[in-house]
């Protein structure tokens, strides 16, 4: 119940919408208000199945008379486990409801777990992603300035693809070249081209 409470309310968020009269909610605050509602109004018929179980399940208790409940929300609560030893079954049925509700709990954190391993997996990849973006866009402004201080330093056009080559294989030079004083840019720009020539 608890699962399914926080997914109507992500899904509320995320598309704006009452999932519980799917009409377009307002805002947020109204889809809370709306989900808030539809929790108290499940929460009670939780209750009266809860007490429902328990007044079939305590005179059972009371006499120590093993027999099978007709109950549907008791029968929905024992879990089955079923071992295989070779060609043999084995059957075995808890009789203690905390213990089922206590192994329901258990399962439903365990989805809860998954379920969020995921979402910080997505949310690690989008990161990475956002990263390389900004790294490459970070690099293109970098070229598009060395391009443009290149032509305003008076670099011919064969000059400027010379450095520009310099330029994509050590990017460094690129942002050495832009870190140094305007003075001295036309002259380390003629020294990393003359390097380059001897090479």
């Amino acid at each position: 119940m608890k699962q399914r409470a926080y997914m109507v309310l992500l899904s509320a968020a995320i598309y704006g919408s009452d999932i519980a009269t799917g009409e377009d909610a307002k805002g947020l605050s109204e889809a809370v208000g709306n989900i808030e509602k539809e929790l108290a109004v499940e929460g009670g018929n939780h209750q009266e199945e809860e007490e429902d179980r328990m007044s079939i399940e305590i005179p059972r208790r009371s006499t120590e008379i093993p027999r099978r409940s007709t109950d549907s929300a008791s029968s929905r609560l024992k879990r089955r486990k079923t071992y295989k030893k070779g060609k043999d079954h084995v059957s075995a049925t808890s009789s203690d409801l905390v213990l089922d509700m206590l192994h329901e709990v258990q399962g439903d954190l365990e989805g809860v777990a998954t379920n969020m391993g995921k979402m910080a997996a997505v949310m690690e990849r989008e990161v990475a992603v956002q990263e390389k973006n900004s790294k490459e866009d970070h690099e293109q402004k970098l070229r598009e300035k060395a391009t443009a201080e290149l032509r305003k330093l008076g670099f011919t056009g064969s000059e400027q693809v010379k450095a520009a080559n310099v330029f994509v294989r050590i990017l460094d030079q690129m942002s050495m070249l832009l870190t140094l004083d305007e003075t001295l840019r036309r002259e380390f720009i003629l020294n990393m081209l003359s390097e380059e020539r001897r090479r």
